[in-house]
């Protein structure tokens, strides 16, 4: 970082970070910007036409915000294995795509479809992997209609991590060879460099061959995040992505963060919480909560109650999310930070839950105090639901 070239043009730490996005993704135009959202704002406001549909495995909520009220285009998510009912996986790649549903709704409705994005891992189905054979049929079934794949690849190093280890073929495969076949499928990508790439800012466009697109998606670049060759980031963060994005590749560091995913999983389970991981760890909110009505948002109930009483902070994937209509299960996410815990602080989260669920009458839903038409779980504000007489140890 001490390295950084702040020159608002022609800076060396871009051409560092520029090299090494293409080494690791084959693509010939990169974009950096300052964040995953802005790229996604600029990318599918330039790709997609108004009115028309976006297929995916699964969406994140800016991912179809910006699609939905920037692009005026209409999302259509297609999981070969949703999760309904109870938090029970038991699929290797859970995250694929329904292929079938895939073709069946592009033989009626091709000249509908502005493009398809595979979402590596699938961060709204429990951060589950995509397998390279889902990918490739992605590819192939989308290439015999001419349509473009996006591939949303803020995990790429950890989804070609549970490649290497789940799908057949692949054990003897190098992390930089997986990552660089699932790009290979896609005409262009979006990645958030906070999660993969070790950044605590930035993201970056990929596009592969298409230069209209990519001289469409500069002109916005360079009119809401800066010149294009920082996209809004400082040279120390495009120093440091550089390193982070080939460092994610790491097959030793990748196995220790997945163990430590699986460590805070088994701790949690052995509560006799139902939970899950992927690229994270998810628990069922509203099994651990299950004295609350779910139109008191159980999953944002036990985010707050977690931070209350141990300064945990989780993120819910629920009714606040989804909208009051949503009928899947209400999860609480815990997105470990790279390099930062040690397994005492694991210990210390599954500790702290254990006490929450074993006092969750304490436990207050809350209401909506004030709430956007999007976004309301970035922006919105609750206020506790109070009975008649209240407990001090309600949290």
């Amino acid at each position: 970082m001490m390295l950084g070239d702040e020159g608002y043009c022609g800076s060396v730490s871009y051409q560092k970070l520029e090299e090494t996005i293409k080494s690791i993704t084959g693509y010939e135009y990169v974009l950096p910007t300052h964040q995953g959202r802005a790229a996604e704002r600029i990318l599918y406001g330039q790709l997609l036409r108004p009115g028309c549909l976006v297929i995916s495995n699964c969406f994140y909520s800016t991912t179809k915000g910006n699609i939905e009220e920037k692009a005026h285009a209409k999302t259509i998510a297609l999981p070969q294995h949703p999760i309904v009912g109870e938090l029970k996986l038991t699929e290797p790649f859970h995250g694929n795509m329904d292929i079938t549903e895939l073709q069946q709704l592009l033989a009626q409705r091709r000249r509908d479809v502005g493009c398809v994005i595979v979402t590596l891992t699938a961060n709204d189905i429990c951060g589950q992997p995509v397998s390279m054979e889902n990918v490739r049929q992605v590819s192939r079934v989308c290439r015999s209609y001419d349509l473009p794949v996006v591939l949303d690849a803020c995990r790429y190093a950890e989804n070609a991590w549970f490649v290497k280890t789940r799908e057949h073929g692949f054990a003897d495969a190098s992390l930089e060879h997986i990552a660089r076949e699932a790009f290979s499928y896609g005409d262009a990508c979006i990645v958030s460099a906070k999660k993969d790439g070790f950044g605590n800012v930035g993201a970056f466009i990929g596009i592969r061959g298409d230069r209209a697109l990519y001289e469409k998606c500069l002109q916005e670049l360079c009119l809401t995040q800066g010149f294009p060759t920082n996209g809004g980031i400082s040279g120390r963060s495009m120093e440091a992505l550089a390193v982070g994005l080939r460092e994610s590749l790491d097959l030793d560091y990748l196995q220790y963060r997945m163990s430590q995913v699986s460590f805070l999983t088994d701790l949690i389970a052995d509560a006799g919480i139902p939970t899950v991981w992927g690229s994270h760890v998810y628990v069922d909110a509203g099994a651990i909560l299950d004295h609350m009505p779910r139109e008191h948002y159980p999953a944002w109930a036990l985010a707050n109650a977690l931070y209350v009483e141990g300064g945990i902070r989780g993120y819910e994937f629920g009714r606040v999310n989804y909208g009051d209509g949503y009928t899947g299960l209400d999860m609480l996410r815990f997105a470990l930070p790279r390099r930062v815990y040690t397994n005492r602080h694991l210990e210390y989260v599954a500790e702290v839950l254990r006490y929450v669920a074993e006092n969750k009458q304490a436990v207050s839903g809350y209401c909506v105090d004030w709430a956007p038409p999007v976004m309301r779980h970035f922006l919105g504000t609750f206020k506790p639901i109070r009975s008649e007489v209240e407990d001090d140890t309600m949290m």
